[in-house]
């Protein structure tokens, strides 16, 4: 959680002002068990893509996230449990269809 301190937009309590690298950071570390990677979009978004089942796993991507503008510690903290969420989900589904139960 030291990331968050450094984050802290000086006057608006709760708000922040996310650089692309901390971002990055932030998410790499917080989905390391997906082998998250980060890319910056010409547009200052970014996209984020993860892959799910090992190194070799299926792809799941996540185009044109918006977190570089100001957003508060518990968007952030939803949208990376949300993204764990859909991960896993994606990852139950890819199962299904190499098993061919889904």
């Amino acid at each position: 959680m030291d990331f968050f301190l450094a984050l802290r937009k000086p006057g608006r309590a709760g708000q922040m002002n996310l650089s692309y690298l901390y971002l990055k950071k932030i998410l790499e570390e917080e989905l390391r068990d997906h082998d998250c990677q980060c890319q910056l979009n010409p547009d200052f978004t970014v996209t984020i893509s993860c892959r799910v089942g090992g190194p070799h796993g299926a792809l799941y991507i996540v185009p044109n996230s918006d977190f570089l503008k100001s957003s508060s510690f518990s968007d952030l903290s939803a949208f990376i449990l949300n993204l764990r969420e859909e991960i896993r989900r994606f990852g139950e589904f890819e199962a299904e269809l190499q098993t061919g139960t889904g």
